[in-house]
C-alpha cells in the first residue's frame, strides 16, 4: 500500500478500467490483443538468442519516445550503433554487454514493459504508462499529478487494477493495458484533432 493515502481524484479504479475496455470496439480489442506479441516477435527477431536482452534494449529506448523511433533505435543498437536518447546510452551499452535487464533499467514502468514484451501473457507485470494512468482515474491528468507513480506501492496499487479487471474479463493484464490504452489513445488523437479544426474555424 501507498506510504500515505492518494488525493482521491487520483485513486486507481478498476471499474473506470472496465468501464473503458467496455466501450472498445472489436477492431480496437483486436488491435490490443496483439500489440505486445508483435513487439515480442520484434524482440525475438533482434536476439533469438536473449528475447530479454533485446526487450530491455526497446524499452530502455521507450520514455517520451514515439514508438516507431523507439524501434528504429532498438534495430540501430542491434547492428552496433547507440542512439543518445534521454540520457539511455549507457543503459543499452550495459544491457548489450550482458548486464541483468531488471538491475540495469531499475524503473518499474521500464521494467514491466520489457517483462511484458518478453512474455506478453505474464499473469503479473503490467505497464502503467501516462494513458494507463488516465484510463485508471477516469481523466487527463498533469506529469505533476502522474508523479505520484514515485510513491512507495503506488504503481502497484495501479496495477492491482489492471490485473483485477483482467480477471474479470477473463484476458491478461497486459492485454487488459493495451486493449484500453489503444481505445483511449485513440479517443485522445480525434479529441485533439477535433479541438484544432474548432480553433482553425475560430481563427478564419
Amino acid at each position: 500500500m501507498p506510504t500515505k493515502p492518494l488525493p482521491a481524484d487520483l485513486v486507481p479504479s478498476t471499474r473506470r478500467i472496465l468501464r473503458v475496455y467496455r466501450g472498445l470496439t472489436p477492431e480496437q480489442i483486436a488491435d490490443g490483443m496483439v500489440w505486445y506479441q508483435v513487439a515480442h516477435e520484434l524482440a525475438l527477431a533482434l536476439d533469438p538468442g536473449n528475447v530479454l536482452r533485446a526487450a530491455g534494449v526497446i524499452s530502455a529506448y521507450s520514455p517520451q519516445n514515439p514508438w516507431s523511433k523507439n524501434v528504429q533505435m532498438a534495430r540501430l543498437a542491434y547492428e552496433g550503433i547507440i542512439t543518445e536518447h534521454l540520457n539511455q546510452t549507457s543503459k543499452v551499452e550495459r544491457i548489450m554487454a550482458g548486464e541483468d535487464v531488471v538491475t540495469v533499467l531499475n524503473g518499474l514502468k521500464t521494467v514491466n514493459f520489457a517483462l511484458t514484451i518478453t512474455d506478453p501473457c505474464d499473469p503479473h507485470a503490467v505497464v502503467v504508462d501516462r494513458h494507463a494512468f488516465d484510463i485508471a482515474v477516469g481523466r487527463v491528468t498533469s506529469d505533476r499529478e502522474r508523479g505520484v507513480l514515485d510513491r512507495k506501492g503506488v504503481y502497484d496499487q495501479f496495477a492491482d487494477a489492471y490485473r483485477r479487471a483482467a480477471r474479470i474479463i477473463g484476458i491478461s493484464p497486459s492485454h487488459m493495458q493495451a486493449c484500453t490504452w489503444v481505445g483511449w489513445r485513440e479517443t485522445m488523437i480525434r479529441t485533439a484533432e477535433a479541438v484544432k479544426r474548432e480553433a482553425g474555424r475560430a481563427a478564419a
